[in-house]
């Protein structure tokens, strides 16, 4: 695969500069009119738009770093509006760039395409039998995330690309923390015992929990690449701020995530077992010391009577609505609507209101997708998910083989990164978060690289 190939487009200068223009003049007049959140929205699209066609994989990087404080309401729908730029500027690339150049990708990932396909069409003809058919408009983040994975795979074409979006997603994290402890969300001061979830400012604390769950992951594997010693201590400061946030929003979930992915780095790293272990005693007694001084904490943690009531309510139902519908599921978005029709049929309940009154998400992806896709969907879902995990194991393999035990570790941290969301998406309704997407897109990335041989040849290339 040809770096043309996975390049965007190179606009002319005045083209640019006239969209520029334009998007002022629109600015100003909406500003003019008092819709300041839209005007807000454009100007930072404005700012953007040279990036994603100049330099489409730091535009990518860029947008994964967002990702963790896109819930701000100071962004307003810039998040969106980068978004739609993004997927624009892909577009133009795809016809910009020859058809024999981008088919490369299609045939070397030929299962994992074929899975995507029919999990995408799969998600579209649930709305055929669905018993809530209206829902369409948020159906678009279901198809989103799939369409990000391709992306993610057909733009970054070296190691220095799959680093920087990997150290944006880490920037991200930590600016969400800092912006959280600045605010005052949870952490930031107060009556240590009576001490709040950390939200960082806004956000889902369970939701923030698995993206900073991600950067710890990507935290360690840097950890081998990167070699200049000031390098080396801002990537340590950045994964101690990121881990106490992570701490901080006091997410089961995430514990039982973080929990995953340090077993599966203890098994598939093991020369650096010793390390691991340093590193989970560590964090160990990092947690035990926040525990100790946060009593508030402590007894949500270790409550195993209220740990889970409402979630069991819901997968209850949930479990209900797949046993009516296994094969074809109730149709996708649908569970909210259809939940509070199997209030009396799914036995008692402790938390019906959660459900009759004011309808929860599943807050588990894969019963969600066996209610609403039936097991055709949720078979579909993990054939990909395994496929790109299957990619980032053969890439630090093949890695290995070579002799970059750098590049090996990286694509391990991907790998554990992954099955760390994916297991906090037991307690989440997360199918849509892009991170998740992401870190499955960088498997295939990687695993053409090492395929190729187009790892740079010095390790130590991380400033």
């Amino acid at each position: 695969m040809t770096a043309q190939a996975r390049s965007a487009p190179a606009v002319p200068a005045p083209a640019i500069i006239t969209i520029a223009v334009l998007a002022a003049l629109v600015t100003g007049r909406l500003f003019a009119e008092g819709h300041v959140p839209l005007a807000l929205a454009i100007v930072v699209a404005a700012a953007y738009l040279p990036l994603v066609f100049l330099d489409f994989q730091a535009a990518l990087a860029v947008w994964a770093g967002i990702l963790f404080v896109a819930h701000l309401s100071a962004l307003t729908v810039a998040p969106r509006a980068i978004a739609m730029l993004l997927v624009v500027g892909w577009l133009m690339g795809i016809v910009l760039v020859r058809v024999s150049d981008r088919l490369p990708v299609l045939r070397q990932y030929r299962g994992l395409t074929s899975g995507l396909v029919l999990f995408v069409t799969w998600l579209g003809l649930t709305r055929i039998w669905s018993l809530d058919p209206g829902l369409s408009e948020v159906e678009l983040t279901y198809w989103a995330g799939p369409l990000t994975l391709v992306i993610i795979a057909m733009t970054f074409n070296s190691l220095h690309g799959v680093r920087l979006i990997v150290i944006a997603m880490l920037a991200g994290a930590a600016v969400s923390v800092l912006v959280g402890l600045m605010d005052g969300s949870g952490p930031a001061g107060g009556d240590a015992a009576s001490l709040e979830r950390f939200t960082a400012s806004g956000g889902d604390p369970n939701t923030q929990a698995a993206g900073y769950l991600v950067a710890i992951c990507l935290a360690a594997g840097l950890l081998g690449v990167v070699r200049r010693p000031g390098a080396r201590i801002a990537l340590i400061a950045t994964a101690v701020l990121v881990t106490f946030g992570f701490f901080a929003t006091q997410s089961r979930g995430g514990l039982v995530g973080l929990g995953a992915a340090a077993l599966l780095a203890l098994i598939v790293t093991p020369r650096y077992r010793v390390r691991i272990l340093v590193l989970i005693a560590v964090v160990g007694v990092g947690l035990a010391v926040f525990l100790s001084s946060n009593e508030a904490a402590l007894q949500r943690l270790t409550d195993a009577e209220g740990a889970g009531n409402e979630r069991e309510d819901i997968w209850t139902v949930a479990w209900q609505i797949f046993l009516d519908h296994p094969v074809l599921g109730s149709g996708l978005q649908s569970f909210q609507t259809v939940s509070p029709r199997y209030v009396l049929d799914s036995g008692p309940l402790a938390n019906v209101r959660l459900i009759a009154e004011s309808p929860h998400l599943v807050h588990n992806i894969y019963l969600e997708l066996l209610a609403e896709t039936g097991i055709v969907g949720l078979a579909l879902f993990v054939f990909v998910v395994v496929a790109c995990l299957r990619a980032s194991w053969l890439a630090a393999r093949r890695f290995d083989a070579v002799g970059r035990s750098d590049c090996a570790n990286l694509a391990r941290a991907v790998m554990v990164a992954t099955v760390g969301i994916l297991v906090a998406g037991f307690f989440l309704s997360n199918i849509n978060d892009f991170r998740m997407w992401i870190l499955l897109g960088l498997g295939p990335v990687l695993l053409t690289l090492a395929r190729q041989g187009r790892a740079e040849a010095r390790p130590h290339v991380v400033a």
